[in-house]
């Protein structure tokens, strides 16, 4: 009986020891805060994960595994393996500062009794332009305290920048376009079809872009550019090759691109060219004189007159066939200049601003259709050949363009001024200054 007496007293007593020492825990908690900055500008560092663990092992196995490299080959991420345990996570603000407002823990033997505890913390901290980092030294916390600003950590960013200067020009004067392209931008690190960056800017000539890159290895960065005329643009950008002197347009692909190096500068030049495909006439303007004797002035002064009414059209010429051009300012009459008066001079059948308004697009394309470039011209300056229709007044329909009319052969290039001086025209000679006379052979 004594036996089984002693047994229960002494399950009894061990279960209260089991008791009093539970009930020597006591729970304790604390906050901490800090700042985060760039080691390079001094700058507060903002959208900085900041992880806070009390178990060292637990920090460091996580530090160990890593972070996660995108798909892009540039952007990180990271998760914590919590293995049970709460991790308690904030992140920096605009300025780099950061707050975690309580870290809570039990003690069973507290260090300084009931009243007050420290706490040893581990922390991690992650941004993907940072990685991720592992404070070098634990921080030690004090209950019932905010431990204000107790770490004070700097971070060197994995990612440098290069501003890049971007040129659009035209490539018929290598000056810069005077009208506005998307430029959309790209850049890769090597062996990754997605781009890192993905941006669209517009630019009228020349605009700027900040692109980053991994400071480690600035070799395995690509940036790509594609010049992008809006749907409604008469602009092409253009694969040149101006030292081969080829200024064909490009289908598709990317106008300029650069493979970073180590070393380079940070600051590039990227130049695309482009080209235009429609231009405005010039406006043209001269004297259509129909006189057959020109060394009869009396004949001359009775005729002249005739050439005040003379009909003039613009057209095309394809294949053989000259067509007149269906717009009303692609046809005039002619008038004089000058009254007469206090003895100045009366001149007939002049015509002027012949053409504004009216748009052309380059005759000298490539007609092989075999040639990948075909229908596109090939050099910097677009040509254009216009006939000027004149009137037969003695043969054919007078008022309307047929094959009894005489036509001129105007040629004229995209650089060329916007107003062009022809002269006397006499529809009766073969050849004036430089321009050859022909009879219309048909008319469409």
């Amino acid at each position: 009986m004594m036996k089984k007496l002693d047994k229960s007293i002494l399950l009894i007593l061990a279960c209260a020891a089991v008791l009093a020492l539970a009930g020597c825990s006591s729970v304790f908690n604390a906050g901490l805060s800090g700042t985060l900055t760039d080691k390079d500008t001094g700058n507060g560092i903002p959208g900085v994960l900041v992880y806070a663990y009390t178990d060292e092992d637990l920090r460091d196995a996580d530090y160990a595994r890593g972070a996660t490299t995108g798909s892009d080959g540039m952007t990180l991420t990271f998760s914590p393996t919590t293995g049970g345990n709460y991790i308690p996570t904030t992140s920096t603000n605009d300025n780099g500062y950061f707050t975690i407002s309580k870290l809570i823990w039990e003690n069973a033997h507290p260090e300084f009794g009931k009243t007050a505890d420290y706490l040893d913390v581990y922390l991690l901290y992650f941004k993907s332009d940072y990685g991720l980092v592992k404070e070098d030294s634990k921080v030690t916390i004090v209950s019932d305290s905010n431990n204000s600003s107790r770490v004070n950590t700097t971070l060197t960013s994995r990612l440098g920048t290069k501003t890049i200067t971007l040129n659009v020009k035209d490539i018929a004067d290598d000056e810069a376009a005077a009208v506005a392209f998307d430029l959309k931008i790209k850049a890769f690190i090597t062996g990754n079809t997605e781009p890192y960056l993905d941006a669209v800017q517009a630019v009228t000539g020349t605009g700027t872009v900040s692109v980053s890159y991994l400071k480690s290895d600035p070799a395995q960065t690509t940036v790509k550019v594609t010049v992008s005329p809006a749907e409604d643009s008469t602009w092409k950008f253009i694969n040149s090759n101006p030292d081969a002197g080829e200024y064909y347009k490009a289908a598709s692909g990317y106008a300029v691109e650069h493979a970073f190096a180590s070393g380079e500068d940070d600051s590039i030049t990227m130049t695309a060219y482009v080209k235009n495909y429609k231009f405005d006439y010039p406006m043209l303007s001269g004297v259509v004189d129909t006189e057959t004797n020109y060394n009869n002035s009396d004949t001359k002064k009775e005729t002249q007159p005739d050439n005040e009414s003379i009909n003039l059209w613009l057209g095309t010429l394809s294949n053989g066939d000259l067509t007149v051009i269906d717009d009303t300012k692609a046809n005039i009459k002619r008038s004089h200049t000058g009254d007469g008066a206090s003895s100045s001079l009366v001149t007939y059948g002049t015509f002027s601003n012949f053409g504004d308004g009216l748009e052309w697009v380059p005759s000298q394309l490539i007609t092989d259709t075999s040639n990948a470039n075909y229908g596109d011209y090939k050099e910097k300056i677009a040509t254009c050949d216009v006939y000027l229709v004149i009137d037969n007044l003695d043969e054919g329909t007078v008022g309307a363009a047929d094959m009894s009319d005489h036509f001129v052969k105007v040629s004229f290039k995209s650089s060329d001024q916007s107003d062009q001086t022809l002269g006397t025209l006499n529809t009766k000679r073969n050849s004036v200054h430089s321009a050859s006379y022909y009879s219309i052979t048909s008319v469409n």
